[in-house]
């Protein structure tokens, strides 16, 4: 299993890569990272590092790039690396976001490869998901976290983000963040396991769902057809 991870540092972004045997999955310490650091140069571009060993030490400095930010460099070839090694599963950890991270995931073309099998969003930005889903392939698991856990009751997804073909057919979504999806959106939710915290979401819409999976289950047991059924909703 390839996994990659992009992680915002103060002036730097972290572009790490790790492969997990397929009989290793379950055991803790058995994969060995591979750590680019994208750093500022103090003279409006970036240099590429690597650290190795468990101590962290930089090698020397590898590619440097003249005019491009640390995160904007960083986040391109954070989406290289991914479909060039056939990632299976991403996650991206950005505190904050600047202009030019901005900039460049708004240029950046769309997903064109396979689905991930999972990816990962954890950020305090409000900005981040959404600018993310374009380079998600419909298919994959979804999870989104705000980092530390949101004290306050704000909508930190918006209600537009269950629109998206991306989430919609997400096997799974998982977010601790409050959502603004609605009554009207959650029915159609493609997920098996569903948890979120919903306020815009009543019983009609909870009774809703529930009555399209019985139907469903219905029409499966009258034919060869498959569909796939809500197994875990949990919204608070």
């Amino acid at each position: 299993m390839l996994v990659f991870q992009g992680v915002l540092k103060e002036n730097a972004l972290d572009v790490v890569v790790y492969y997990i045997p397929p009989d290793a999955t379950s055991i803790p310490n058995t994969h060995r990272p591979y750590r680019l650091t994208f750093v500022e140069d103090g003279e409006g571009g970036c240099v590429v590092k690597r650290l190795k060993g468990k101590r962290g030490r930089f090698t020397r400095e590898g590619v440097k790039y003249s005019n491009e930010t640390h995160s904007s460099a960083a986040i391109r070839a954070f989406f290289q690396l991914s479909k060039n090694l056939k990632a299976e599963e991403l996650s991206v950890e950005l505190d904050s976001m600047d202009p030019e991270l901005e900039r460049t995931l708004r240029e950046q073309p769309t997903a064109t490869s396979p689905p991930y099998k999972s990816f990962l969003i954890r950020t305090l930005e409000r900005a981040l998901p959404p600018l993310l889903l374009p380079h998600i392939t419909p298919g994959c698991k979804l999870h989104v976290y705000n980092y530390p856990i949101q004290e306050t009751e704000d909508i930190f997804i918006n209600t537009s983000f269950f629109d998206t073909d991306v989430v919609r057919a997400a096997p799974s979504f998982d977010t601790e963040a409050y959502t603004g999806v609605t009554d009207e959106q959650i029915p159609l939710l493609q997920a098996r396991c569903l948890y979120m915290r919903a306020p815009y979401v009543s019983s009609c819409g909870i009774n809703r769902v529930l009555l399209i999976n019985i139907e469903q289950a219905t029409r499966s047991n009258a034919s060869s057809t498959s569909h796939r059924f809500l197994t875990t909703l949990v919204i608070s």
